[in-house]
């Protein structure tokens, strides 16, 4: 087991922890990896869709392109700058 434990999570826990993720196999992993990569996603737009209550699907989706992929390459991509918004 490693020293470097999360400050909030005790030893046991975290063992057990590591065992699960073990025990799911490579394919189980990537699966939850997808499903929490989703969950990220849904909580960003969620964020995205109360700071900009007027923009449409595609803007909320250039926004969200925006955090993930980064201003400039939004702006080079899809001709979108995200400053002209605002934040």
């Amino acid at each position: 087991m490693s020293d470097d434990l999360p400050e909030d999570t005790d030893a046991a826990t975290w063992e057990r922890l590591v065992e699960r993720t073990r025990a799911m196999g490579p394919a189980g992993r990537a699966r939850r990896a997808g499903e929490l990569n989703a969950s990220v996603r849904a909580a960003a737009l969620a964020g995205i869709r109360l700071r900009h209550p007027t923009a449409d699907e595609r803007e909320q989706r250039l926004y969200l392109a925006a955090l993930l992929l980064g201003d400039d390459l939004v702006r080079r991509a899809f001709g979108w700058d995200p400053d002209v918004r605002g934040r």
